[in-house]
């Protein structure tokens, strides 16, 4: 029987992640990305947010952001949920 290490335990837990959020229809995470590439910006956390509550978030900086930008899409996704203390 082989073990899997962490790093292969985390690399399977990747790529069902990657494959849920596609299967949502956000195609514009490809197998290959890093997840915390694609969330940083707070866009794409926004829009899975939206399509699972079914409902717009209002605000949010949908263009290239900027740092102040990206905070402030993730500080929406925070309120929501009532997580402020991680702000």
């Amino acid at each position: 029987m082989h073990m899997l290490t962490d790093h292969d335990k985390i690399a399977v837990l990747h790529a069902e992640l990657v494959g849920w959020v596609r299967s949502k229809g956000l195609t514009e995470v490809s197998p290959g990305m890093l997840l915390e590439e694609s969330f940083a910006d707070g866009r794409l956390l926004c829009r899975l947010v939206s399509l699972l509550e079914r409902r717009s978030l209002s605000g949010v900086e949908w263009r290239a952001p900027s740092l102040a930008a990206s905070r402030h899409n993730i500080a929406k996704v925070l309120k929501l949920y009532d997580c402020s203390c991680l702000l």
